[in-house]
């Protein structure tokens, strides 16, 4: 069953991008930080972002673009093919890097470019090693309260929430000293989503998750309610291989 046939308009799928940077440089590595260097960013200063994955994460990281983008900074994004949709023909991104699963491409790839300032916000073993191997001259990694998640998820311990838009903004404002509120994430890039301006204001879902166990199976409720109850469009999207997972979750509405 196709989302569409429910008054649900479904997106999937992004297109390719080429890797493109800035002219090759060489710096010294620094090690990596955690916050101890605080040092404002002047403009046309390049900061590289590292996260690989998931679609709904890189949306959210487009709250720190919007800080980056304030601070006058260049920005250039490593991740990988399948979510390179979310930043190709965003004015806030300056360069981006594809990680196509060969670890030493994407570290010579790196090795060839200069950044000010380089932040992992994936918080993996492998970011960690690309970010390890970058050339940049401050370093930081995004604290992703791990524990604390946890305890409260096993131990029912109570602990303070932060969104996910705070958590990538905790180092552009410590390590690059901005200051004003966190901003909303907002897609500004050529990302099929788009296409649905017709429908706006319209509200862009995405019910897949990289593990099944992940998944929130309540989407097609809350799809029907935001239409509804607030007279808002729903859009569903996701990756070419969410198309199966929604279908089968919106089927019940049709």
């Amino acid at each position: 069953m196709d989302p569409t046939s429910v008054n649900f308009p479904a997106l999937f799928g992004v297109g390719p991008c080429n890797l493109h940077g800035p002219t090759p440089q060489f710096n010294h590595l620094s090690p990596i930080t955690r916050w101890s260097i605080i040092s404002p960013v002047s403009k046309g200063k390049k900061v590289l972002l590292i996260r690989l994955s998931s679609l709904g994460d890189l949306v959210l990281l487009t709250s720190a673009l919007e800080a980056l983008s304030e601070l006058g900074a260049e920005t250039h994004i490593l991740t990988t093919p399948s979510y390179v949709g979310v930043f190709e023909g965003d004015p806030r991104v300056a360069g981006i890097l594809l990680h196509t699963g060969d670890r030493d491409d994407t570290v010579r790839s790196l090795r060839k470019r200069h950044y000010d300032f380089a932040i992992d916000m994936h918080g993996k073993a492998l970011t960690r090693y690309f970010l390890l191997k970058a050339r940049a001259d401050r370093k930081a990694v995004i604290k992703k309260r791990w524990l604390a998640r946890q305890l409260a998820l096993r131990l029912h311990v109570r602990i303070k929430e932060v969104s996910v838009t705070e958590l990538y903004l905790n180092p552009i404002r410590k390590l690059l000293g901005f200051a004003g509120p966190t901003p909303l994430p907002r897609l500004k890039s050529d990302f099929p989503a788009n296409r649905f301006k017709e429908l706006t204001p319209y509200v862009l879902l995405f019910p897949g998750a990289k593990s099944r166990t992940r998944i929130w199976p309540h989407y097609p409720e809350l799809a029907r309610l935001i239409k509804d109850e607030f007279g808002i469009n729903v859009v569903i999207g996701g990756t070419s291989e969410d198309r199966q997972l929604a279908s089968e979750m919106f089927s019940r509405f049709a």
